[in-house]
């Protein structure tokens, strides 16, 4: 494939599971939506299970296929991806998770076409041979990605750091998330305002990686605190696996006036403009949409020091060392006292999204990545 002209048109199909609404579907959705805008880019997609990423993509005018993994075998899957692949001839196949990426990186093999993969964040937890089938399903996904595919993305330069250990370095390269901020536009806070009651949030899977425990910990620190003197929430976003665990540590504890667990939203956008800061307490991360979108809506964000975190929110936000549940605390008080320093922070923030993870920067990366990998196979 020529790549000497920057107008040359290239064909990519998306191959990604769709079984959740996450930060690796909304980063998913907004790539292909920016792809889609493009007159030199066509963009269809394989996913595996129908739910809100299919139907989103579908409003967009993409071409989707729709595959029910509980139905499916993974041979069945694979059979069908291959078929589907063998009728649209793309120029490069893009993966997304664990399954994914084996099916890609086989029909990519099989038909000459060159696949990569995004890896969204670090490996929540290590499998050892007690569940062999997990096991054997990591073994073969690092295999694919040592000898089937041809770049591996990660979303920070410190994810690409970790896994330079157990990946080839020549594959590995940083393409770092964008938001789409002509569709955020419209929920911007003018400048931070003093409202009947203080709401903190967290927006997330309920998994044990994002450390839902710690906000509550939080939560609890700053009510004793605060004494009363003001109204205080604290609300969290999501749904997952620790739902029923948290809820019933909230009863228990006589929290439930103060914590919310409000569950999924379709309107997390709405919610995140709601609140007067937004904690991220994950263990790791790679570099999560919600910190992004909370940054251009106009939301001081404070979170731990992980991931891609610290390098978007330096000098925009609060970073807490060693997830210190004292100095989230001082961090929350500091922000309620001071509207001077959240409008500042909302300026610098809004400024750092624009030149540097709006969505359309992203896409142009992405299909630099897509015509070298076209061009090399």
């Amino acid at each position: 494939m020529n790549t000497s002209n920057h107008n040359q048109h290239i064909s990519i199909v998306q191959i990604a599971s769709g079984d959740l609404w996450a930060g690796a579907e909304v980063q998913l959705f907004t790539l292909c939506k920016a792809l889609s805008e493009r007159s030199n880019v066509t963009v269809k997609a394989i996913i595996l299970n129908p739910g809100e990423l299919a139907s989103r993509l579908e409003g967009l005018g993409i071409d989707v296929v729709v595959f029910e993994e509980s139905k499916d075998s993974f041979l069945s899957l694979l059979k069908k991806s291959n078929k589907t692949i063998q009728n649209w001839r793309p120029d490069v196949i893009h993966t997304h998770r664990q399954k994914e990426n084996i099916i890609g990186g086989v029909v990519g093999w099989k038909n000459d076409i060159p696949s990569i993969r995004t890896i969204h964040g670090a490996t929540e937890h290590n499998i050892g041979w007690a569940k062999p089938h997990k096991k054997l399903i990591r073994l073969i996904d690092d295999l694919g990605a040592k000898k089937l595919q041809k770049k591996l993305v990660t979303v920070s330069n410190e994810l690409e750091k970790q896994l330079r250990t157990y990946y080839p370095v020549e594959k590995l390269t940083t393409i770092e998330n964008g938001i789409d901020t002509q569709l955020l536009a419209k929920f911007q806070i003018a400048q931070s305002t003093c409202d009947k009651s203080f709401k903190v949030g967290l927006v997330g899977r309920l998994v044990l990686v994002k450390r839902v425990d710690r906000f509550i910990e939080i939560a609890k620190q700053v009510n004793k605190e605060w004494n009363n003197s003001k109204n205080i929430e604290f609300l969290v976003y999501g749904d997952g696996p620790l739902k029923g665990e948290l809820q019933n540590r909230i009863y228990e504890e006589k929290l439930d006036s103060l914590i919310t667990l409000k569950g999924h939203t379709n309107n997390i956008h709405q919610a995140i403009s709601e609140l007067d800061v937004l904690l991220i307490t994950s263990d790791h991360e790679g570099l999560p949409m919600t910190l992004l979108e909370a940054m251009y809506i106009g939301v001081p964000v404070i979170s731990s020091k992980v991931g891609g975190i610290p390098k978007a929110l330096e000098n925009c936000g609060i970073l807490v060392e060693k997830h210190n549940i004292t100095t989230f605390v001082a961090s929350i008080s500091e922000l309620a006292s001071s509207p001077e320093k959240v409008n500042t922070l909302i300026e610098k923030s809004r400024k750092k999204i624009t030149q540097n993870y709006a969505s359309t920067l992203n896409a142009q990366q992405y299909i630099k990545l897509y015509k070298e990998a076209a061009s090399e196979q």
